[in-house]
């Protein structure tokens, strides 16, 4: 078995999912941004899509 893509995890919520629930974007990652207390940073997760995105 090989590794994920994003065209595995959109037929996948296709078959299971109502068309506006299907994500319009993945991103692969492999660590998130967190603070010290194990708190996602959602503001430097949004600059960080926001840069991939250009």
């Amino acid at each position: 078995m090989g590794a994920l893509t994003q065209d595995d995890i959109v037929k996948h919520c296709r078959s299971r999912l109502a068309r506006f629930k299907i994500p319009k974007q993945i991103f692969f990652t492999d660590v998130l941004p967190r603070n010290a207390t194990n708190k996602l940073q959602r503001h430097q997760l949004k600059k960080w899509i926001e840069e991939r995105n250009g």
